[in-house]
């Protein structure tokens, strides 16, 4: 179980934000032109290849299956 200190530092400083418009480029085949913090961890993503996405870097210590069922809640919304 990861200690408490860790987590808070996990929740309110993800890191990733500097790495997600290669990140989705390389996995969508898009180009991104802009991106705006819309929360900690959730971005509204603007890209050539339609209207604007929401992107959320989760948790790196959340499970990979919490995180795909989360993802198809969102989907789904």
């Amino acid at each position: 179980m990861p200690r408490i200190g860790a987590v808070i530092r996990e929740v309110y400083h993800r890191p990733g934000a500097a790495a997600l418009p290669a990140h989705l480029e390389d996995h969508y085949g898009i180009r991104v032109t802009g991106t705006a913090r819309l929360a900690e961890g959730v971005f509204r993503v603007n890209h050539d290849a339609g209207p604007p996405w929401v992107a959320r870097i989760m948790l790196a210590s959340r499970p990979v299956s919490v995180t795909e069922g989360d993802a198809g809640i969102l989907r789904f919304l």
